[in-house]
């Protein structure tokens, strides 16, 4: 996916001469950074590019595969989408390949969440890291400071999220959620799929949706929800692992 080179900031002409130094110095830096971690992206180089946007945010470890970093409203916001990308790229997810083949399978007759795993990378710990670390940082964005498509990658990358979570607990790789492995899946974990599917139906609808794909996007997000909503189980969290459960490949139903 090819990113869109940041401008320069403009200089306040009324900025006294220090401070135009100080201004100038950081523009420069974050110029560098942004550029700079954009066409190792390009490279398909995303540890480099995650190496130098963490470094210009001041972040330990610039690679962060342990999980230590956090990320603030105060970090640079176009800093943190290019990081976002960066990170989904190195957990192996396409923004714009994720959210067509979601939207296909959302369309396609007995399919479900799970028909999604194939296209999935491992869902190994840091695979699983990498994405989640991809989320808190679009998340960690101020609505005001959005670039454009923000909102979109918010959608799907959160939606990546709750895919790869799912696949972690197929524990024997099949691509079936048997009953065993869904025991793993506490409330609280349901709960939390839930809620996730539902803000990203909230945030993709918050797109507008004049983009084609984000428009399409929208659309399969309300299909899963609507295939959850119909299967059976007394509460939403036995919904959720009913549906998770089903097999489209051996034939089982999937409420449309």
């Amino acid at each position: 996916m090819r990113l869109v080179s940041p401008s320069l900031t403009v200089l306040i002409l009324a900025c006294t001469l220090a401070g135009c130094g100080v201004n100038l110095l950081k523009s420069t830096e974050k110029k560098d950074a942004a550029e700079d971690a954009t066409l190792a992206l390009e490279r398909r180089d995303e540890t480099t590019a995650i190496h130098i946007l963490n470094s210009a945010l001041h972040k330990d470890p610039v690679d962060n595969r342990d999980g230590t970093i956090t990320y603030t409203a105060d970090d640079d916001p176009e800093l943190l989408s290019i990081l976002s990308t960066a990170y989904a790229q190195r957990a192996d997810i396409d923004l714009l390949e994720f959210a067509d083949q979601a939207q296909t399978n959302a369309t396609a007759i007995g399919s479900n969440l799970t028909s999604l795993y194939a296209i999935m990378p491992v869902a190994d710990a840091d695979h699983l890291s990498d994405i989640n670390y991809s989320v808190d940082c679009v998340l960690t964005i101020p609505t005001d400071q959005h670039l454009p498509g923000d909102e979109f990658k918010m959608g799907i990358y959160q939606l990546a999220k709750m895919v790869l979570s799912t696949k972690a607990l197929d524990k024997n790789g099949d691509g079936v959620l048997e009953p065993d492995e869904l025991l793993d899946m506490s409330d609280a974990s349901a709960t939390s799929l839930l809620a996730n599917l539902s803000a990203v139906a909230q945030v993709l609808a918050g797109t507008g949706q004049t983009d084609a794909t984000a428009k399409a996007a929208a659309e399969a997000i309300q299909q899963y929800q609507s295939q959850i909503d119909a299967t059976p189980g007394a509460t939403p969290e036995e919904k959720l692992r009913n549906y998770l459960a089903q097999n489209p490949e051996a034939g089982g139903s999937v409420a449309p």
